[in-house]
């Protein structure tokens, strides 16, 4: 896997405004990543546990029942590499605190959006998501590889010693 092959990762956007999330389906059409759609926060979170390839969340600040900092707050536990992004009409200390501190955002989108912008933040989002899933990989690799060359050393000294 590598930076160039985004078409596995998808964007989970978060909104109880259907007219947004309908707006954001026809906006991102034709994008590198697939996109899912919640329209609460506690079907975003269902989402997310019974989905594999979530590299983005997107939440909107405000909502019923569970407004955006909470929401990703506990994505940031179900999946720690996903990149979460708060999408807010407000700003302030508070709001950022929210997304930053008690969510783990990356980037806070203020209300209204620019379609490009919005675009731009999520092909960077899941840029970024696609490299931190290769370092992993790469990581886990290394480390077997230096296990196995460790083992061989060992029997080697072992063998030499009998």
């Amino acid at each position: 896997m590598t930076p160039a092959e985004p078409t596995q990762v998808k964007v989970l956007f978060i909104d109880d405004d259907l007219g947004v999330l309908q707006s954001l389906s026809l906006l991102l059409q034709g994008e590198q990543f697939e996109l899912l759609t919640a329209a609460s926060g506690e079907e975003g979170l269902e989402i997310l546990r019974n989905t594999e390839g979530i590299g983005v969340i997107i939440s909107d600040r405000i909502m019923p029942a569970m407004n955006g900092g909470e929401l990703l707050s506990k994505a940031w536990e179900l999946s720690p590499d996903s990149l979460r992004i708060m999408v807010t009409g407000h700003r302030g200390i508070d709001v950022e605190h929210e997304a930053l501190h008690k969510g783990g955002a990356y980037r806070i989108i203020a209300k209204p959006w620019k379609d490009d912008e919005l675009i731009q933040t999520l092909r960077d989002a899941v840029t970024i998501y696609l490299l931190i899933r290769e370092n992993r990989r790469m990581t886990a690799h290394v480390s077997q590889v230096t296990s196995e060359k460790t083992d061989r050393h060992r029997q080697k000294a072992l063998s030499a010693a009998a």
